[in-house]
C-alpha cells in the first residue's frame, strides 16, 4: 500500500464531510465516468460515485447485511510477503 493523496483541509475540529468538500480528491470522484466508484468508510455520504457501507438505522436491515459486508471486504488489504 502507499498513500496516493494526503490533504490537510480543515481545522481538527471539523467533521470529516466538511474536511472532504474542501479537498481536491472530492472533486475527482465527482467527476468519475459512469461506473467508476471509490470505496469509502461510512464516515462519508453514498453516493454515485463514493460507495459506503449503511450505518444507523440502515444496517439493521439484514437484505442491506451483503452490501456492506462486501465493500467492507473490499476495503481490506492483506499483506503478502514476497
Amino acid at each position: 500500500m502507499q498513500f496516493f493523496y494526503v490533504v490537510v483541509a480543515a481545522p481538527g475540529g471539523a467533521n470529516d464531510i466538511a474536511a472532504f468538500r474542501k479537498t481536491g480528491l472530492y472533486q475527482i470522484i465527482k467527476k468519475l465516468p459512469p461506473r467508476k466508484f471509490v470505496v469509502g468508510d461510512s464516515a462519508y455520504v453514498c453516493s454515485e460515485n463514493l460507495l459506503t457501507p449503511f450505518s444507523g438505522i440502515e444496517k439493521n436491515y439484514p437484505a442491506k447485511d451483503p452490501y456492506s459486508f462486501y465493500l467492507s471486504q473490499m476495503r481490506i488489504c492483506k499483506h503478502l510477503e514476497l
